[in-house]
């Protein structure tokens, strides 16, 4: 892993490479994914003494790096921003995407597999915190969307878009704090 900051600290880009070989399942942990390579780069800065935060991230996995049979291919990008204006609720907006190439039987033609799963989600949220020392409140809300879709294709199957997601989702929070050891909240 590397890391390394500029603009006075406000910026950070980090980047790591690791490679998890074929034979770790022989003495590693029992369970543990083994024969991946995988490189990550972040991106993350701050804007007008710390009001607004950008981040960006993109990663690449290859397991089955060394297998003959089977090998799925992970990419993965994301973003988001952050607005904190001071007296107002935090606003958070994230975007991702992650999308899967899987092949299966790669030596044997008649049954070679070739899949592309993707997943996007986007989500905008909002959180606020008010009130005196003595009685302090939060209300959180967040809004998710998330779009999927698998497609398949192979030496005897034409190309088809299955097993196809798509959901919604909101949520509401609320939490009031009497003093240090007692508070209560409502969630839907």
């Amino acid at each position: 892993k590397a890391k390394y900051s500029f603009f006075e600290n406000d910026a950070r880009l980090s980047a790591g490479i690791r490679y998890v070989g074929g034979g770790f399942r022989s003495i590693g942990t029992a369970g543990l994914r083994a024969d991946i390579l995988r490189t990550d780069a972040t991106y993350d800065q701050v804007f007008f003494q710390r009001q607004l935060r950008a981040n960006a991230m993109i990663s690449f996995e290859e397991a089955g790096y060394k297998d003959l049979i089977n090998t799925s291919n992970i990419t993965t990008i994301g973003g988001g921003l952050e607005f904190r204006p001071r007296g107002l609720p935090v606003l958070q907006v994230n975007y991702s995407q992650h999308v899967q190439n899987l092949t299966t039987d790669k030596i044997d033609s008649s049954l070679r597999k070739e899949h592309t799963n993707a997943i996007r989600q986007a989500s905008v949220s909002s959180s606020y915190f008010y009130g005196a020392a003595a009685n302090r409140m939060a209300t959180f809300a967040v809004y998710s969307y998330q779009n999927g879709n698998s497609e398949g294709a192979s030496s005897t199957v034409s190309p088809d878009s299955v097993g196809i997601f798509e959901s919604n989702s909101f949520m509401l929070s609320h939490r009031v704090a009497f003093g240090e050891a007692f508070s209560i909240g409502a969630v839907g």
